[in-house]
């Protein structure tokens, strides 16, 4: 054909219209149908490689955005992670991870699930279920969340022994006790927030190994006139005021202690502690609270008004066990630090209230000796 030439007449000139070639004898007809036939085949070999690598690269486009898909997913829920331990420790540094180590390096793990019967001591028995690369911290927060028992109650294990450390893996036992902790020797404002069903919270490495601390949290507050024999004698000598005066000279706050002490014992207390946030600060006033006996062992009391000092006193520290290695020295008087802290438990106790007061700001060097 004259319009596309190796291509025969008869495949191509009769279609475009061409006039017909000078006639040829009939073998050098069939050599170059062949010719154009192995060309024609040739040709077509090339458009299905090229279109194979076309696919190829679509399909491995569409792995790819798939897979950044799914990475930003990944990102959002860590960030989200990182978001709710925040807000469940208050100003409190954390460390919130999306999946735990475990669960990364086997993805098996991450679907398993684990489910423990939890009984009373009221002979009532109820099951809850989490992830098996889940740990204690997990365990609390599921038994807190079906059963609305608040903060306060402590799991135990067959051999009666406290499970009170929340970054430990899940127990053995599949059958764990609760013991509901008595509060009634708090205030009835106090009682009230330590109801409420808290988030798990984290703890802060570097607190943990520097102040031996663990999870120290705010956990809600309530007016001043709510506890009136809170301790707002020893900042002020005319406490015998109307409700509005109390609430004016500042709120209690409930917090959330965890102190290691020296045998490596995990000791969670409660606190409940005015910080007289009037504009005039005469120093702090409260009570500490040792769980799960809730018994009073500590008070805090302002002690130096013109410094806004506040002084620790221990009223049972039979439950502690003094650490080999001294702790950093507290610097602020506001939280019963600096020269009013003269034994160890004291300044364990001011550490534990400036991490729950203070949060990240307490990690500054300038806070600690």
């Amino acid at each position: 054909c004259r319009c596309r030439p190796g291509w025969p007449y008869a495949i191509w000139g009769r279609v475009s219209g061409c006039p017909p070639p000078p006639s040829v004898s009939s073998a050098a007809a069939t050599q170059a149908q062949a010719l154009v036939l192995r060309q024609m085949t040739k040709h077509v070999r090339t458009m299905k490689a090229k279109a194979s690598v076309v696919k190829v690269k679509r399909s491995m486009h569409v792995s790819m955005v798939a897979k950044g898909r799914l990475t930003k997913a990944l990102i959002l829920r860590g960030a989200k992670g990182v978001l709710a331990a925040r807000d469940a420790r208050g100003p409190h540094l954390a460390t919130a991870l999306a999946t735990s180590p475990r669960a990364a390096a086997n993805p098996a793990a991450a679907t398993a699930t684990r489910r423990f019967t939890i009984k009373t001591l009221g002979g009532e028995a109820f099951q809850v279920s989490l992830p098996a690369h889940g740990d204690l911290g997990d365990l609390e927060a599921a038994v807190a969340k079906q059963r609305k028992t608040g903060l306060c109650f402590s799991l135990l294990d067959d051999n009666g022994r406290l499970l009170n450390d929340i970054s430990c893996a899940l127990p053995a036992e599949i059958e764990l006790q609760c013991l509901v902790e008595n509060t009634c020797g708090l205030c009835e404002a106090a009682q009230d927030v330590l109801k409420r069903v808290f988030p798990r919270g984290m703890e802060d490495p570097v607190m943990l190994e520097r102040l031996r601390l663990g999870r120290c949290r705010r956990l809600g507050c309530f007016p001043g006139s709510a506890w009136k024999d809170g301790g707002i004698d020893s900042a002020y000598s005319d406490s015998e005021i109307e409700d509005e005066m109390y609430d004016y000279r500042g709120a209690y706050q409930v917090y959330e202690f965890t102190l290691v002490d020296g045998d490596g014992t995990r000791h969670r207390l409660i606190g409940v502690i005015n910080e007289s946030d009037n504009g005039v600060n005469r120093g702090m006033w409260g009570s500490v609270y040792l769980r799960p006996g809730m018994k009073e062992v500590a008070l805090i009391r302002s002690c130096d008004q013109s410094l806004s000092a506040s002084i620790w006193k221990i009223c049972d520290e039979s439950w502690y066990k003094i650490p080999s290695a001294p702790l950093p020295k507290c610097e602020i008087l506001l939280i019963g630090g600096d020269r009013n802290a003269k034994t160890a438990l004291q300044t364990h106790l001011a550490h534990a209230l400036g991490l729950s007061y203070y949060g990240v700001r307490y990690a500054d060097e300038r806070f600690l000796g």
